[in-house]
């Protein structure tokens, strides 16, 4: 059996993916992984990622790899995403990365991040709808066009950009969480510039926002791979559960059901990313995925040494 690991380098988590291939065409995970370690806290575009987030995604990194040691293939890359895109020594902590995990690194552009994104969630998408990728440092929304062709739009807002100047880590008041979804708002405003007028039958979101909200909405109190892909979450459900996460301290929201480790710093403002964007779209409900790049990643590669 020929199987493939790849760890997706996030800004806010590391995710590892061991698959191989399932008949006819599909994929089968052996096994999975994640951590959160924010590599792209406080990176602002053209500046350093700091050492201790370096040395934060390369703890995570060895503790993942510890935890896989007699499972890892031969075979695996590393994907690279807004952090190691934007910052001035993206391409060192790639090679730092790279030598840590024995695997290539591939820092992707936000065009081929949307293009792995629809084919790791392919299962759940039909030509009419959309596809969002809210990462941790980007979104990206990608869509098919009448002509065949691929619409994407990429920007530089995520479940952990710093959006606000207070603190996601506490109970926030009235005033700051209007202010936190307006800002909100207005970083995802070129999105709705870019498509304009258009409402897609079915608003498609992956990433660690949307699938904890979707575990948490669902009672489910320990998150497991593939619990919650294809799950339905409403409009309403996401505002309840905003203002739910706003009322408590990040210890508090820690403990919630569903909640992901050390998510808590980070859900508020993915939160009020995801309400936005379903506002931006018109849509009362979306489709939570669970299958992001690495799953499109790990089928390009498997289907490659099938040629």
């Amino acid at each position: 059996m020929d199987r493939v690991c790849v760890i997706d380098i996030g800004s806010v988590s590391l995710r590892l993916h061991i698959g191989c291939l399932k008949e006819p065409d599909g994929l089968q995970i052996l096994y999975t992984d994640s951590e959160i370690c924010c590599l792209g806290r406080g990176l602002f575009s053209g500046k350093e990622i700091p050492p201790e987030s370096i040395k934060r995604v390369l703890d995570a990194l060895e503790s993942m790899l510890s935890r896989a040691r007699d499972k890892l293939p031969e075979r695996g890359v590393c994907v690279g995403t807004h952090s190691l895109r934007v910052a001035a020594n993206g391409d060192e902590v790639a090679a730092c990365i790279r030598d840590r995990s024995g695997y290539p690194v591939e820092i992707i552009s936000p065009d081929r991040e949307a293009e792995l994104a629809w084919n790791g969630s392919r299962d759940l998408l039909e030509m009419g709808d959309m596809l969002s990728d809210l990462g941790g440092g980007s979104t990206e929304c990608l869509a098919p066009t009448a002509s065949g062709k691929w619409q994407v739009f990429s920007v530089a807002a995520g479940a952990g950009s710093s959006l606000v100047p207070f603190s996601m880590g506490n109970m926030i008041t009235s005033d700051q969480r209007k202010i936190l979804c307006d800002q909100a708002g207005k970083s995802l405003s070129p999105l709705a510039e870019a498509f304009h007028g258009r409402r897609p039958e079915n608003l498609v979101v992956l990433g660690g926002t949307v699938t904890t909200l979707a575990a948490m909405d669902a009672g489910i109190r320990n998150y497991f791979a593939g619990c919650v892909h294809g799950y339905r979450l409403h409009r309403e459900t996401i505002n309840v559960l905003f203002h739910r996460l706003a009322d408590c301290e990040s210890e508090q929201r820690q403990v919630l059901p569903g909640m992901e480790p050390h998510r808590g710093t980070v859900i508020l403002t993915g939160t009020a990313l995801l309400g936005n964007l379903c506002d931006i779209f018109e849509m009362d409900s979306i489709v939570v995925s669970e299958q992001g790049i690495s799953h499109g990643r790990l089928l390009e590669i498997l289907r490659e040494s099938q040629i």
